[in-house]
């Protein structure tokens, strides 16, 4: 798996977060060569949630149960499988609730010390 295409188009970016959906496999890689990302995870209390919390802008029909509750399974499976690789854990509201939690989560995690090797080239 090569990262080096998102390494390069994310390190001239500055003063802003690059939000990337990321399997766990590519997120264990990054951490394998000491890049550590905020990683944030979705967590919706049931199918349902999922359902509603859509934004008609990006995605206009309703998604049918079905798909909803395989997203719901797929996430939990995911949650349960790969949970340490998770900063943190946003519950799965509104939007608006989504993005002011993430927006903290960020703050947070920003204000962590990150120890980062001095032979890593940037």
């Amino acid at each position: 798996m090569n990262i080096h295409w998102s390494h390069n188009s994310c390190k001239f970016i500055q003063n802003f977060h690059c939000m990337l959906t990321i399997r766990p496999e590519a997120l264990e890689l990054l951490h394998k060569h000491n890049i550590y990302p905020i990683t944030l995870f979705i967590k919706h209390k049931n199918a349902r949630q999922i359902r509603e919390v859509q934004d008609p802008r990006f995605l206009p029909e309703k998604m049918k149960n079905k798909s909803a509750k395989e997203l719901f399974e797929l996430h939990q499976d995911l949650e349960q499988k790969h949970k340490r690789l998770f900063s943190d854990v946003i519950p799965g509201d509104s939007l608006a609730y989504m993005f002011h939690h993430v927006k903290k989560a960020i703050d947070r995690e920003q204000k962590k010390a990150v120890y980062v090797p001095s032979s890593l080239p940037l």
